[in-house]
Order: structure tokens, then sequence, then C-alpha cells
């Protein structure tokens, strides 16, 4: 085959320059522009996610606002309740007092002790008289004279300035630790003042009640309008244990009676968000604390499913253009490389097509001495077109299967009896069992030839209709392949006998494969060939 070579700088094909300018111009481009992308990549899945969660956190506090003003609400209504229900029991306290006047302390702290027991956060109730001695209470006897005249809560009472008092009970006169009191003024019927009645409140029951009824997050404080803590849930140090007057808590509440506010609590340095309120016309304020780590939890939360999907989507992003980056580096090389494969694989197929071209040479070469052997022995021109055609089935089927250095010998066999049917009108019946086995080109020749004669052969002697089909067995054993034709051909049989050019040809073609053969009469006969793999 002639091949034209074109000159290196012919118009009519780019120079391989050109080729490798343009290549090194795209790379630039990619590489200026693979850091845009990359910063594309990562940035604009954040920038989704920000927006998504900023979202969520304005909507977080916008319901936070609204439970923490609703708990508020409920809470200071409870408080409201509790604080009115201790004023009736005073109420009910005077009552009995101005209807039995002369009532001994027994029968006095007997009524205390049933009215207390009638509420559970009743710690004691107290009656005091005009001086300020203790006349009776539902604590304790009055068996030594106790005297509140000097307390500052019951200087005011006396004095008019308010009508009730609420306080954390001080330590010297408290009946029980950690109680707050509501004392109220007690009058006789002109109007004078005729002492007071004092209940301690256990801040036990509020923290009952809230533990019962408020959410699992949040903080609950009952607290004086001077500062003082009357009461906390949960117990520990939600707040301090009083607020200072310039505490911005008190100026909030000194400012409205009720609203909002967000505020670190000096107790636990925790910052909430409270909502307070008074508690009726008390000069007790209640206020529930959401705290911002409670939000921040319900945030993240919801932020979960934003995440679920965000981070797969830009971890994806990310990696396909690290993945762009890495083909792009590696594109050059891969391009070199593929250039190289296929340059090999040309020459491989180049290479192939000499060796077939050799076979065809060496295939032209067999035809022709099979043609003057032929003449020689006065062999009809049918066998010849025969053997020629047994030959050329190799090369249909190296070509139709496309590989050029071994053929399938079960396949050969298969379209050989195929053609022999189709060339014959009234065809023998065949048995086929085929391994498939595979041998080099050059050892498929003779094999070819060799099967092509014996199959005829056999075909030629089978005359009965009811004669078993020619069994043809192809197997292999180890490193060595064997080939098996069977068949009740009746007649005598040249072949056999030794005198006809078909076995002559098959003993020399048996040389060129090393091969064994042996033919056995039977009812019909049967010819073995037992051959290596590969050439010895």
């Amino acid at each position: 085959m002639l091949q034209r070579s074109e000159p290196a700088n012919s118009p009519d094909q780019p120079s391989d320059n050109g080729e490798a300018a343009g290549r090194r111009h795209a790379s630039t481009l990619v590489e200026k522009a693979f850091p845009q992308f990359l910063v594309i990549a990562i940035l604009l899945p954040l920038l989704f996610f920000g927006f998504a969660a900023y979202r969520d956190w304005t909507g977080v506090r916008a319901e936070a606002e609204t439970q923490v003003a609703h708990v508020r609400d409920v809470l200071v209504e409870h408080a409201q309740r509790v604080f009115k229900t201790h004023e009736l029991a005073a109420l009910a306290t005077r009552d009995r007092i101005r209807r039995t006047p002369a009532a001994q302390p027994d029968d006095l702290r007997g009524f205390l002790l049933s009215l207390a027991g009638a509420f559970p956060e009743i710690a004691s109730i107290s009656v005091i008289d005009a001086r300020g001695r203790l006349l009776a209470s539902s604590a304790r006897e009055a068996d030594a004279p106790v005297s509140f005249a000097d307390a500052g809560w019951f200087r005011r009472l006396r004095e008019g300035e308010v009508s009730r008092v609420v306080e954390v009970d001080p330590a010297q006169t408290a009946i029980a630790q950690g109680l707050f009191t509501l004392s109220f003024r007690h009058d006789d019927p002109e109007g004078g003042f005729d002492g007071a009645v004092r209940l301690a409140i256990s801040p036990g029951y509020f923290n009952i009640f809230h533990s019962g009824i408020a959410p699992e997050r949040g903080v609950i404080t009952l607290f004086h309008d001077n500062g003082e803590m009357l009461s906390r849930y949960p117990p520990d140090l939600a707040m301090a244990s009083d607020l200072a007057q310039d505490d911005t808590f008190r100026k909030a509440v000194a400012e409205a009676p009720s609203g909002l506010i967000t505020y670190r609590s000096p107790g636990d340095g925790e910052q909430r968000l409270y909502g307070y309120a008074q508690v009726g016309a008390y000069p007790v304020y209640l206020a529930y604390g959401l705290g911002r780590s409670d939000m921040l939890g319900i945030w993240l939360g919801r932020l979960g499913a934003y995440a679920g999907f965000f981070i797969p989507a830009g971890a994806a992003l990310l990696v396909l253009a690290l993945f762009a980056w890495r083909n792009h580096r590696e594109l050059e090389d891969t391009v070199e490389l593929r250039t190289q494969a296929l340059s090999s694989a040309i020459a491989e197929k180049n290479q192939l097509l000499k060796e077939v071209h050799h076979r065809v040479k060496n295939n032209m070469q067999i035809i022709s001495s099979l043609i003057r052997m032929q003449e020689r022995v006065h062999t009809s021109p049918d066998e010849t077109i025969r053997r020629v055609q047994a030959m050329a089935l190799v090369h249909d089927l190296i070509y139709s299967h496309g590989d050029f250095a071994s053929v399938n010998l079960a396949a050969y066999a298969h379209r050989l009896v195929e053609g022999m049917r189709r060339g014959r009108d009234d065809p023998p019946e065949f048995d086929l069992q085929l391994e498939p086995v595979t041998i080099a080109l050059d050892r498929a020749m003779p094999f070819a030839l060799i099967l092509s004669e014996v199959v005829s052969n056999a075909a030629s002697h089978t005359f009965s209709e009811d004669a078993s089909p020619i069994t043809i067995a192809l197997r292999r054993e180890d490193d060595e392949i064997e080939l098996c034709v069977d068949d009740e051909g009746e007649g005598p049989n040249p072949e056999i006998d030794g005198r006809g050019f078909g076995l002559r040809l098959i003993k020399s073609l048996a040389v060129q494969l090393g091969a064994r053969m042996t033919y056995e009469r039977h009812h019909g006969a049967v010819f073995r060939l037992r051959f290596p793999v590969d050439p010895v």
C-alpha cells in the first residue's frame, strides 16, 4: 500500500505548532477561570444557606417573643389569683376576730390552723394586735411574747402608708427560712388601726406549679419592685438574689409595668428574652425568660434540614470544581497518552494486516499447490473449489469477528456444516458436539482443510435416509485438542483404504499440526485427530 505524505507546512493541514498553541491558549483560559468558578461553587451555597438561616432566626425570634408573652400572661394570671386568695384568707381572719373579739388564743389558733391547712402554699397565718404583739399563729403557740412593733412592715401598716405589704421574711422573724410574707392591715369598726394579719408564703408552691405548667425551656422569677427575689424556677440562680437599684431590669420595670426585654442574668450569665408584668395591684412582678441558648437550639434544629440539602450541594459543586481542575491539569497528558496509544494501535493494526497479507500469500501458494497436485491425480474441479472455499471461510470468520490473531474452531465447524447443508440437495444430518476452542491463525488453516476433507468424505458415503447423523466432536483436554468425526457411511471408502488423494492431503496437513490421526472402520468410519494447542 502506497501512502502520500504532505509537507509539514501544507496549507491543507494545520501545523502541530498551531495546534499546540491553541491547546496552550485554552489551558490558560481555563486556569484563569477556575479560581472564579471555585469561589462561586463555594460562596453560592453559603449565600443561600446564610439567607435561609437569617430568615429562620428572625422567625425563631418572633415565635420566641410570642411564646414568652403568652407564658408570662398565663403565669401572671395564676399569681394574681393566688395573691387574691391570700387576701381573702386575711379577710376571713379579720371577720373571725370581729365576730368573736373575746375569743381565746387557743380557739383563734385552731381557726388559723384549719385555714392554713386549706391552702398548701400558706406556711403560716399570724394575728398581731395594734401594739405589735403576736396574738395567735398557726405555726406555733404564743408561749413567749413576740413583738413586731419595731418591724418596718408593721410601722408602715400602722401609719397607714399602705394597706398590705409584701416582703421577704427577715431571718430574725422568719417562721421558716426561704419564705416571703403578705401582711394586711386590720382596722376596728371605727376605722382605727387594730393590728395586722400576716401570711407566710412558701415559694415551693410556686415552684411546684411552675414545674407542672411551665415549658421545659425557660426560667420564671417572682420579685418585689424593690428588687428582692421572692421565688425563682428552676431554684438555681437563674437570676441574682436581688436586683440592684441601677439594674437594667429594674429600670425597664420602672418605665413600664409590663413588656419584653433582653437581659443577661448576673446569676448565671445567660442572656435571655424576658417577658415581665405586674401581678395585679401588688408591688410584685413576674418574669418569664427564654434563654438565647434555647432559641439557638430551636434554630439549629431547623437549620439541620437546610444543612441536609446545602452541605451535599456545596460539597458536590466543590468536588465538581476540583474534578474539572484535575481533568484540566491532566488534559494535556491524557491527549499525549491517547495519541501514543492510537499510534501504537495503528502500528499494531498494520502489523496484523501485514500478518494477514502474509497468510493470504501462503494460502494462495497452498491453493496453487493443491491445483497442481489435483491435476496430477485428476481430481474433480468441485473438490478444488470446496477446498478453496474451506480456506476462504477461515478468512471470512477472521474479518467478521475482528480477531486477526486467532480462530475459534467451533465457530468454524458450525459455518462449514451450514455451508455444506446449503450446497447439497439432500444434506445429511449432523450432531455437533463442539467446545469453544481457539488456536492461532497459522494453525487454523491446516485444521480447516482437514475438517473439510473428513466431513466432505463422511457426507459423500452416507446414503441411507435413516442413517444416524454425522457426529462432529471437538474438545480440549489439557494442552491438546481432539477432533472426532463419526459416520455410518457405506460402500468402498478409498480414504480409509489409503488410495484417495484426500487421505494423503490429511496426513500432510497433520504433520504441519504435529497431530496424531486414526481411521477406524465399524459400521461406517471414525476419524480421530489429536494435536497440541501450541506448536511444538
